[in-house]
């Protein structure tokens, strides 16, 4: 995603999974909380990533290190695979910037 905008996109394009955790209004909120209290994404890196496979299901986990105008955070990524595509199942991120400014 890399702070392009493109939340309806991600919401639509999201595993089931994903939308049925949580409601649109509940995403909207959310990630706009974020944007507002920490800013664009600036710069984001690679702290690591692991892959699982359980009864023929492959998830990708991918943690980032990413610092925003107002603060930096981590975050991970859940994805599932299927085939050649890759589906967003989970979004977290931490930062004590987040919840102190």
């Amino acid at each position: 995603m890399r702070d392009e905008g493109k939340l309806e996109d991600v919401w639509k394009e999201a595993d089931p999974k994903f939308r049925a955790a949580i409601t649109r209004e509940k995403y909207d909120d959310f990630l706009g909380a974020v944007r507002r209290k920490l800013g664009k994404v600036i710069s984001t890196s690679n702290l690591g990533w692991n892959i699982s496979t359980f009864n023929f299901n492959t998830t990708v986990v991918m943690n980032q290190k990413t610092v925003f105008e107002r603060g930096q955070g981590a975050e991970s990524f859940t994805f599932s695979i299927a085939g050649t595509n890759a589906v967003l199942v989970g979004y977290n991120i931490q930062s004590m910037d987040l919840i102190t400014k």
